[in-house]
């Protein structure tokens, strides 16, 4: 029986959190790194400060992209989201997985500004055993 991701991912600590979308991610083939302000693609800013003590990640594919983790029980804010979109010139190039979610304000404003969001029911799924050709675009 699969447990409702919230309910699975928000307890985690932030370090634990982090391993989990890291692992998720180079299971299906990307190299995915620590990311320094100097290694972030063009058009993403200082999002390197963490966010609930959360992690910026490097998920390097043909197109380099940011993941940034957002760990803890709380669903991620729109003013949070509205908050990180002030140091991105280029909001298709980041990625947020939070592990309990969004309001649906940072459901909105990630639409509008073409945000990719990972719900934590897709990340239980991407988690589970990788089936060949089946891996997240990044």
């Amino acid at each position: 029986m699969r447990t409702d991701g919230h309910a699975q991912f928000a307890p985690l600590d932030a370090a634990a959190f982090t391993r989990l979308v890291a692992r998720t991610w180079r299971s299906y083939g990307w190299e995915v790194v620590e990311a320094t302000p100097a290694e972030c693609p063009d058009g993403i800013g200082d999002v390197t400060a963490p966010i609930d003590g959360g992690a910026t990640l490097l998920v390097r594919s043909t197109e380099p992209r940011v993941l940034l983790t957002v760990p803890g029980e709380r669903r991620l804010s729109a003013a949070t989201l509205v908050e990180i979109l002030g140091e991105v010139e280029t909001p298709s190039r980041l990625l947020v997985a939070a592990a309990a979610g969004y309001e649906t304000g940072a459901l909105h404003v990630a639409e509008t500004y073409g945000v990719e969001l990972v719900e934590p029911a897709a990340l239980a799924r991407l988690n589970e055993p990788a089936v060949e050709g089946d891996r997240p675009e990044a």
